[in-house]
């Protein structure tokens, strides 16, 4: 298959996993990327082979961290489960060592990112109509469609989505077409966002912005642009805390949403993890086996809503140890690729990368968005935009 092809198709899975409405339940997604990693095998060992030899730190750390999940999966309670889950991570490897290779430059990776923000800015359209026009929320099934239980998980798109949304107004201010287009579709995620009543997102993206203007002050393009977009996510957070703190949420929508009971909640959560890994620190219960250990908890929740600990539980200390490992040196390396590179343009499209891998991983540590397969892919696809150009 020619690389137009293989480019053709990520594309169209992008496009289309996010509007399957049970994306926890449905197995398709999970089918889906299986097969979409089987497709990418060609594309993947000539990746392997170039990477191994010129020793690139991501792809070592990938290898390492898929070792103690294999073991954790032999010892698992629910070894059915656990390999399920193993495949997936699989196919996450292959895709990430796979996506440099497809989107092999600048021209390429922009047109990704077009896709993207119309499939988010499509998503937005009809999550702010279920939201302010039916006021639906959904107790049975997390979509990025709907509001489940106190918020709408396609916040975890529009972090990876905005930072996007800055570099392309920069880079195309000159064009009024595209500059207004860009401006309106801006408009739309910021309030989008706001109406997924997603706190810890607003959260996450805006410390991630601030975080970048503080590593970067010195030499970072447009810094008043980067502030604007922190002021605007931070005034977001703020105000969205401070409304569901006086009201305890709001009564137009039968939403269950108190966010200090939502932190305490997650302190229960991260204390079975803890308890758990106590019981087999070196293996864990194995993948996405939280769901068993969990049962008794109350309140109940498949998921640790830390990614980490969660993996701390699900594949002891070496799985812990591995997962810290390969994340922090996907943003370390996302860092040195500002660092080095020269070129303006590419450097604020990797400054804006940048700020969306950080912000998934803020977010990642206090809610269950990682686990939700279409945000996971997506987080290694744009990893892989970082193989080209780091060193």
């Amino acid at each position: 298959m020619p690389m137009l092809g293989y480019q053709l198709l990520t594309i169209l899975l992008i496009l289309l996993l996010p509007l399957i409405p049970k994306q926890f339940a449905d197995d398709r997604i999970r089918l889906l990327i299986i097969l979409f990693g089987i497709c990418l095998l060609p594309v993947f060992f000539t990746a392997l082979l170039a990477d191994i030899k010129r020793k690139f730190i991501l792809t070592i750390c990938f290898i390492l961290f898929l070792i103690p999940l294999a073991i954790s999966t032999i010892f698992s309670i629910d070894n059915q489960q656990s390999i399920i889950q193993l495949r997936l991570y699989l196919s996450y490897f292959v895709i990430f060592a796979s996506s440099g290779i497809i989107f092999p430059n600048l021209r390429s990776k922009e047109i990704f990112v077009a896709c993207y923000l119309l499939i988010v800015s499509s998503l937005s359209f009809f999550s702010l109509y279920n939201t302010l026009i039916r006021h639906y929320v959904n107790r049975e099934n997390i979509s990025f469609l709907w509001i489940y239980y106190g918020h709408n998980h396609l916040s975890s798109l529009l972090i990876l989505a905005i930072p996007f949304c800055v570099y392309a107004l920069l880079t195309y201010w000159e064009d009024k077409k595209i500059r207004l287009t860009v401006f309106v579709i801006s408009c739309l995620l910021f309030i989008s966002l706001l109406f997924t009543f997603s706190i810890g997102a607003m959260i996450a993206l805006a410390v991630s912005f601030f975080i970048v203007l503080v590593i970067v002050r010195k030499t970072l393009p447009h810094k008043k642009v980067f502030i604007v977009a922190f002021l605007i996510i931070a005034f977001l957070g703020i105000s969205s805390l401070y409304l569901f703190s006086l009201n305890k949420g709001i009564k137009t929508f039968d939403l269950r949403k108190n966010p200090y009971k939502n932190v305490s909640s997650r302190f229960v959560y991260w204390q079975k993890a803890f308890d758990n890994f106590g019981e087999t620190p070196l293996t864990g219960s194995g993948l996405d086996t939280f769901y068993k250990v969990n049962i008794e908890t109350r309140p109940y929740s498949r998921y640790a809503h830390n990614f980490f600990i969660q993996m701390l539980s699900d594949t002891g200390i070496f799985g812990f140890l591995t997962t810290i490992t390969l994340i922090g040196a996907v943003l370390w390396n996302a860092y040195n690729t500002i660092k080095t590179t020269l070129d303006k343009r590419k450097r604020l499209f990797y400054l804006s990368l940048f700020v969306c891998l950080l912000s998934s991983t803020l977010l990642a540590a206090i809610d269950v968005d990682w686990h939700l397969p279409t945000v996971f892919l997506i987080f290694w696809v744009l990893a892989g935009f970082l193989k080209n150009y780091a060193k």
